[in-house]
């Protein structure tokens, strides 16, 4: 940009520039601007205006990142089109991919992952009952069509719109995170009336060099793949981040040039988060 202002003042400078404007055919988070149009006869009037108007107020574009006349773009989290918003597919990756139960630990574990959601799926205890059946004792463990229809349609109601909450910028984001000998994980969350909502989720698969980690190192790349996959959101403001790993929660209190972890630690620094232990008991999402 070529004016050097904070984050906040940012969000004023572009409420000012755009005030009688903002809403009708553009829309900006931070400096991240869309210009919205009916027709390309309309867009080529809001965006000259656009464009006038951050000429008039010092500010420059960055080319690399500039998309012009666009049917669809992805905006914070979102798809939009001619078809209106839609939520995009890669939110919730990690819950779709989610493999099935093959025995009573591995089921106990998603009916867990659910539960924590419980109040966002539609019809949550009549499609989790079947699953239920299984865990009964004296039951054998044998996967029917019937638990693996209530199983898919789990997934399918946690990572539908409206479940993946929209964005709410006045509130408070919460970062989850966790580590296992395989891959790491990330989580963002707001809090509503009704509990910690989800908004994304997020897990890739550990290298073969990343698997022979520490168990610290391994969380604390946790933590920073979270960031990335959401650092539009969580730069901003401060947020809360959950881990499950109390030598970890020491570390990110305390930075220290401590090999890797103290260069990863020194990454964080930029971020404002408050700690808070999740024993990895609780912590069935991540």
């Amino acid at each position: 940009m070529g004016i050097s202002v904070g984050v906040q003042g940012l969000s004023r400078v572009f409420d000012e520039i755009f005030a009688d404007i903002k809403g009708k055919f553009v829309f900006n988070f931070l400096d991240d601007v869309v210009v919205y149009s009916s027709s390309a006869e309309q867009h080529g009037p809001h965006l000259r205006e656009v464009l006038y108007r951050l000429q008039k107020a010092g500010f420059t574009l960055n080319p690399d990142k500039v998309v012009l006349g666009a049917h669809q773009i992805k905006y914070l989290v979102h798809l939009l089109s001619r078809q209106g918003v839609q939520v995009l597919p890669e939110r919730g990756e990690a819950i779709t991919k989610y493999p099935r139960p093959t025995n009573l630990r591995s089921l106990r574990r998603f009916v867990g992952m659910m539960g924590f959601y419980f109040r966002f799926v539609p019809g949550y205890a009549d499609i989790v009952g079947v699953l239920h059946e299984l865990k009964k004792k004296g039951v054998t463990f044998v996967w029917r069509e019937q638990h693996q229809a209530a199983f898919e349609s789990l997934k399918k109601g946690l990572c539908e719109a409206p479940v993946l909450q929209i964005l709410d910028f006045t509130k408070e984001f919460v970062l989850v995170s966790d580590a296992s000998d395989l891959a790491v994980s990330a989580l963002l969350h707001q809090w509503l009336d009704e509990g910690l909502a989800p908004i994304a989720f997020y897990s890739t698969v550990l290298s073969s060099a990343e698997r022979r980690y520490s168990t610290y190192e391994k969380e604390c790349l946790a933590v920073l793949f979270g960031r990335e996959k959401f650092r539009a959101y969580l730069e901003h403001k401060e947020f809360e981040l959950h881990c499950d790993n109390l030598a970890l929660c020491w570390l990110l209190r305390r930075v220290r040039d401590i090999g890797r972890l103290g260069r990863w630690i020194v990454r964080l620094a930029p971020f404002k988060y408050r700690v808070k232990h999740t024993p990895g008991v609780d912590n069935v999402v991540a």
